[in-house]
């Protein structure tokens, strides 16, 4: 079930008779102040409804029946023709000829310079050091 989509005007329109007052029309601050209380009540239950509803459903017949779906970046990414999905020889002609190739195939051995602010705290120190040993090509100054 899709989540609860509030557009702007709908949020900021309040009904009046048969009209639909824009909350930026009204010209009283105080009384905006209490429209707009109003209607944040109204929507904060309608999205309550609508996640009950889906938690009902979820416990009912399980996490697939009412999935939440979380929107990432990648999740929101319309795909068009520059992008590349699997394996492309193209590409990977592209990756052999990079300056960082011999890096990726780990035939030059990477240099890694740790430094620090002018005095690191003792816990800092002691942190450095076990990333010197694991990193053996690494100074420390």
């Amino acid at each position: 079930m899709p989540k609860a989509k509030f557009k702007t005007s709908m949020v900021l329109g309040v009904r009046r008779q048969r009209r639909v007052v824009q909350l930026k029309d009204i010209k009283n601050k105080e009384k905006r102040k209490q429209v707009w209380a109003k209607r944040k009540v109204e929507i904060a239950k309608t999205k309550d409804k609508l996640y009950q509803k889906r938690r009902k459903k979820r416990l009912k017949f399980g996490f697939k029946a009412a999935p939440f779906e979380i929107k990432t970046q990648e999740s929101k990414r319309v795909p068009d023709e520059t992008t590349i999905t699997g394996y492309d020889e193209e590409v990977e002609g592209e990756h052999q000829m990079d300056e960082f190739s011999a890096h990726f195939s780990q035939l030059a051995k990477p240099k890694i310079c740790i430094t620090t602010s002018i005095r690191p705290m003792k816990v800092h120190f002691f942190f450095l050091l076990q990333k010197k040993k694991r990193t053996p090509f690494s100074p420390f100054n």
